[in-house]
Formats: structure tokens, sequence, C-alpha cells
């Protein structure tokens, strides 16, 4: 597995923590996506409604490795209008 390479259960694991971390501070709205990993204090969360920004936790938004982060792409498709954290 190469550097930017998440195996399946690495990506469902990254995909809850983040879920799990701003589920507490949407107001009880659906999570769509959220992401974290690089590069400076900032997790995003999309909801039906809003885009959520929490300073804490380190995120990408624009997946720029070889491999792009799955878990992030989630995040940018939701932005989007496409996936969804449990697609």
């Amino acid at each position: 597995m190469g550097m930017f390479e998440m195996s399946d259960d690495q990506v469902a694991k990254r995909r809850q923590q983040c879920l799990d971390l701003v589920a507490p501070h949407v107001n009880g709205e659906e999570v769509l996506a959220a992401a974290g990993g690089l590069p400076d204090k900032v997790m995003p969360a999309v909801t039906p409604d809003r885009l959520y920004a929490f300073k804490g936790e380190k995120a990408t938004l624009v997946g720029i490795s070889v491999k792009d982060d799955p878990v992030s792409q989630e995040l940018i498709g939701a932005l989007l209008g496409g996936t969804t954290a449990n697609a």
C-alpha cells in the first residue's frame, strides 16, 4: 500500500472518527460528510443545510496526493451535491 493509500477498513474508521467528532456540534442535523487530515486545524462537516468548520482538528479539502484521501473526497462530493459519508 502506497503512502497516500488507505484500506477500506482505514477509510471506514477515519470516516466514523470524523462523524463522531462533529455530530455533537451540528444542532442535531444529519452529517452528510466530514473530513480531517491536513493542512492545519480545520474539521469541515457538511449537513443538508450547512457547511460547518470546526477549529482544532487538522483537515484537507483539496485532494492533491497521488491517491486522494477518500474521506476528504466524500466531503467534496457532498459539497458538490454528490456522495455522502455513507456512500
